[in-house]
């Protein structure tokens, strides 16, 4: 298992990736944890500034893992104005 992309074909929390020499292990722990966060909701800008790289390089990767992004940010528009205390726009 050589290669830029040889940790690609082991499958998501398999044990295999213990067997991975240390630098494959610590991108794919890397990856794995990037992953979790942002299909859990967590802010992309974050998890860029975690991970020490820009919101770019996040979202080209990861924003397979976003799909309801649009969803939850159409819901908190819907919840600032739909609120008992409507903000006045000057």
């Amino acid at each position: 298992m050589h290669g830029k992309h040889s940790h690609a074909a082991i499958p998501r929390g398999s044990a295999l990736a213990l067997l991975l020499p240390e630098p494959e292990r610590c991108i794919v722990l890397r990856h794995t944890a990037a992953s979790a966060r942002l299909s859990g909701g967590a802010d992309i800008v974050a998890v860029a500034a975690w991970l020490g790289d820009t919101v770019e390089t996040v979202y080209k990767t990861y924003a397979h893992l976003m799909p309801d992004a649009d969803d939850r940010g159409r819901k908190a528009i819907d919840q600032f104005f739909s609120g008992p205390e409507m903000r006045e726009v000057p």
